[in-house]
């Protein structure tokens, strides 16, 4: 096992909510797009260039996130994944202590960088 990589068993719990962190997301994409759809008060064009952005902003972060998951960078992976509360608190627990710690570092550092971009 590589220095950056995770265990064994950590990379099965991986495969294992790794789907289900995946269909969160992309439930999450589809309901902002579904209200941006159903904002009838927006003219069409509007709407549709929305809808174009989300996709393509949703379409990126799915790539980032699960697109060539491998055991030496899953760690940033699941990291990104707490930040977007892709992952309960129950899953994140059967991850072993030293995965736990590496990942939750990296969810802190997203989110106060998330934070920083929502407010300028």
């Amino acid at each position: 096992m590589g220095k950056n990589e995770i265990s064994e068993a950590d990379w099965k719990v991986l495969r294992e909510i790794g789907p289900l962190a995946l269909d969160r997301l992309c439930a999450r994409i589809l309901v902002d797009v579904g209200a941006t759809c159903d904002a009838d008060s927006v003219p069409a064009h509007e709407r549709f260039l929305r809808i174009f952005s989300q996709v393509d902003g949703g379409n990126a972060e799915v790539a980032f996130m699960f697109n060539g998951l491998r055991r030496s960078n899953a760690i940033e992976r699941i990291g990104y994944m707490r930040a977007y509360n892709l992952v309960s608190d129950r899953e994140f627990s059967r991850f072993s202590q030293s995965t736990q710690k590496a990942a939750s570092r990296i969810a802190d550092t997203r989110m106060v960088l998330m934070r920083e971009a929502e407010h300028p």
